[in-house]
């Protein structure tokens, strides 16, 4: 027993000699609080609340996200950015299609009878200009030097073949009529002159939406006159000039080429199919601007331009002949595919919509879901509340379930606004030809002024015109709107 007893308290003794250690440990820690200001241990209870009091104000102090999802629109949106093209000479008050653009071909003889002389008044009077503005249509023209009738007629003007002389007159199964020498220099100069004056009163207003390069060949299509005997287009050196006073006479107008043509590609110019409704020569079309080919035509050979209605504007026009509406009827589906494989921007139409039956009108409506830019927000998330002279940051998610981008690069803006008065506006620094088909994510901002009313306001987007800075594009998103501003939903300015 005594032994049992000496070994317990050799066992105690280790324990006896740490108290000392830990009565030190704990003066020395009740010591380092008294100096942070903590006096009782039970008080480091208050820690963990004040870093939860500190979490709260700081959850508090960060703006919270609004995010609003929109759903698309299903019926046909008329766009000045895209779609039908009706021909100008149709009355407009007895058009009934969607048309976003008018189309018209217009031969030298008919614009300037006279050297120097411009007819403008008179061929904007035949194409009902004036009335085809006021309900929102652009111009797409196309200047044809050689357009086969009926006649004799020479659709360069009198005092022009005076001067040159150097054509040729056909009569062919085709039609009859004259082809200019396009070689000659006094043409070409008077040619140059021509377009010039096309773009002052035209182009520089904002009327002509888009001009397709003609003047060469058969209504200005760029393409042989069929037949042994029928006058042939210039080499490719004369075509080349052609191309550059296209380009230097319409600077800020997009225009278009009828096939890949090298001096075309390099200025990023647009396309254009005059055979839509053609199966052979429609697949050949593309066939020449996605594997590029030998043109016979000019007598060169075409490099691919894959990129043709991604990277600028296509056309395309219902071959002159085809019964659209029984094309319509009998095999929607194909010509759905060769209009969308073009991927135009716009569709020449050679009659009103008006005439085609019920099922034929529901398959144009189809196919004018698709044809251009179809833009709508499919996301929009901001912040609830921004703070006056600070930046509100907008995640956007554009959606485009059309075949091309827009073909101008029109303001995208956003605004603030309140009982339909804009209050503030300001431009998103975007570049809307980069929407391509597909969703596009941005981040834009609009930066409240340091002056502005606090309160509640509505934020909405819009495409601008360029000229007016009004909106003028109708999105095709189910939301509230004001006027053409689309609201995304409502921001605090405190």
């Amino acid at each position: 027993m005594p032994r049992l007893k000496r070994f317990r308290l050799r066992l105690r003794r280790p324990r006896l000699a740490l108290r000392p250690a830990r009565r030190r440990m704990r003066e020395t820690a009740i010591r380092e609080m008294e100096h942070l200001g903590v006096h009782r241990a039970r008080y480091l209870l208050m820690l963990p609340l004040l870093l939860a009091f500190i979490a709260l104000a700081a959850y508090w102090r960060v703006p919270r996200a609004t995010v609003r999802t929109f759903q698309p629109v299903e019926s046909p949106v008329t766009s000045p950015l895209g779609g039908w093209a009706a021909d100008a000479t149709l009355d407009p008050a007895e058009a009934a299609g969607p048309y976003s653009f008018v189309w018209a071909k217009a031969t030298w003889r008919e614009l300037e009878p006279a050297e120097g002389e411009y007819a403008f008044e008179a061929f904007e009077e035949r194409i009902h200009l004036a009335e085809w503005r006021a309900r929102g249509c652009r111009l797409i023209l196309r200047v044809v030097l050689d357009c086969p009738g009926s006649g004799w007629e020479m659709d360069i003007p009198e005092w022009l073949w005076e001067k040159t002389g150097d054509g040729a007159t056909y009569d062919l199964p085709t039609g009859r009529g004259y082809a200019p020498d396009y070689s000659n220099l006094t043409l070409q100069t008077a040619h140059l002159r021509l377009l010039q004056a096309i773009a002052q009163r035209w182009a520089e207003n904002g009327d002509l939406a888009f001009v397709e390069m003609g003047s060469l060949g058969r209504d200005g299509l760029w393409e042989q006159l069929s037949g042994a005997e029928g006058p042939g287009l210039p080499m490719a050196d004369v075509a080349a000039a052609y191309i550059w006073q296209y380009a230097t006479a319409f600077p800020e107008t997009v225009v278009l080429a009828p096939k890949p043509y090298r001096e075309a590609v390099l200025l990023e110019d647009g396309a254009y199919n005059a055979h839509l409704g053609n199966a052979e020569a429609t697949w050949d079309w593309v066939n020449l601007f996605s594997f590029g080919g030998w043109d016979e035509d000019i007598g060169e050979n075409l490099r691919p331009a894959a990129e043709f209605g991604l990277s600028s504007a296509a056309g395309a026009w219902v071959e002159e002949g085809i019964d659209l509406g029984a094309l319509l009827r009998e095999d929607a589906d194909s010509f759905r595919r060769m209009a969308l494989e073009c991927r135009p921007t716009y569709i020449c139409l050679a009659d009103d919509t008006a005439f085609l039956d019920e099922s034929a009108a529901e398959e144009m409506e189809n196919i004018a879901r698709e044809v251009g830019s179809r833009l709508w927000v499919r996301q929009a998330s901001w912040p609830w509340r921004v703070r006056t002279d600070y930046s509100l940051y907008v995640d956007l998610t554009v959606r485009n379930d059309g075949v091309a981008p827009p073909a101008e690069d029109w303001p995208a803006c956003l605004c603030l606004m309140r009982e339909g008065e804009v209050l503030w506006q300001e431009r998103m620094d975007v570049s809307v030809t980069n929407w391509l088909p597909g969703d596009t994510a941005l981040r834009v901002r609009i930066t409240v002024p340091a002056d502005f009313a606090m309160g509640q306001y509505e934020l909405a987007v819009a495409l601008c015109d360029p000229r007016t800075g009004e909106p003028a594009v109708p999105l095709a998103m189910d939301c509230e709107t004001r006027g053409l501003w689309h609201v995304l939903g409502m921001v605090t300015v405190v």
